[in-house]
């Protein structure tokens, strides 16, 4: 039997794909749902990373890196196995009040694309179970030339491969 093992570099591609796809429509809707001033936008499809910059990008940026993957059991297609995925969400804004609100608006719709939208809760097909598992505030940086605070809010989802009969 020849086992091709989906790790991160299939994880890291499918949540990028699903973000692209979906998360528009949920920045939308939550700002029709709110109707206040503050809008939150998805990221252009050039500010999506899913490795290291060296220079804070345009924002809103998003960055999706592999976390830790535990290997848990061999199955009859497989390894099955636990992946942590980290989506970093890169928000600006004038006030530091206000950036907080932003970025929990934006993590939000964040969490609803990746865990709701179709297919609900899977990645890759169905290949992967995929469940946000916790939030961790990030640093805020100091303005530096346009006079916005900038700030990274982590989403860590984890993903469980199916086993399919």
């Amino acid at each position: 039997m020849t086992v091709t093992l989906k790790l991160g570099e299939v994880l890291v591609d499918a949540v990028v794909a699903k973000l692209r796809a979906g998360l528009d429509a949920r920045c939308q809707a939550i700002n029709a749902e709110k109707q206040d001033d503050m809008v939150i936008v998805a990221p252009a499809e050039t500010s999506y990373f899913t490795g290291r910059v060296r220079e804070l990008p345009v924002v809103p940026a998003i960055f999706v890196m592999e976390g830790p993957t535990r290997f848990r059991e061999e199955g009859s297609h497989g390894l099955i196995s636990e992946s942590d995925v980290l989506v970093h969400v890169v928000a600006a804004d004038q006030s530091g009040p206000l950036l907080a609100r932003r970025l929990q608006r934006t993590v939000r719709a964040v969490i609803e694309t990746l865990w709701d939208d179709d297919p609900p809760e899977r990645l890759h097909g169905s290949a992967f179970h995929f469940t946000p598992i916790r939030t961790i505030p990030g640093s805020v940086f100091e303005p530096e030339q346009d006079d916005r605070w900038r700030a990274a809010y982590v989403v860590v989802f984890r993903a469980y491969t199916i086993e399919h009969e």
